[in-house]
């Protein structure tokens, strides 16, 4: 099996995302089918890389809640806003059929137990 990276979106897709930044930080609530999807990706030998637009003064304290919840990943990119994330990959010329950049837009605090 090829190794993929996932790049995840922490609020509204690993843990419940809140209109209220503090709600957020105070309340947190892991989405459903969150664990076990993560966990499966790690054992099948791909990388995940949490995504957020939280600020990167907050890394310490977000970092201790993901461990303390038993949110798996490789590595954490913070600062990314809340604007439009765009994937831009190559094409393997000796694999012309095969796209390398994929995006999954899911509803909010459904989880991705279903990806």
């Amino acid at each position: 099996m090829t190794q993929k990276t996932y790049f995840c979106d922490i609020d509204g897709c690993i843990l419940k995302h809140h209109d209220d930044f503090l709600d957020g930080m105070l309340d947190v609530e892991t989405l459903p089918g969150v664990k076990e999807k993560l966990l499966e990706w790690h054992c099948q030998g791909h990388r995940i890389i949490l995504t957020t637009g939280r600020p990167g003064t907050m890394r310490d304290f977000l970092k201790d809640q993901l461990f303390v919840y038993g949110i798996i990943y490789d590595q954490l990119v913070m600062d990314c806003g809340s604007g439009v994330r765009i994937l831009i990959n190559d094409v393997d010329p000796k694999s012309p059929g095969i796209m390398k950049a994929q995006a999954i837009n899911l509803t909010r605090n459904l989880g991705i137990g279903e990806v």
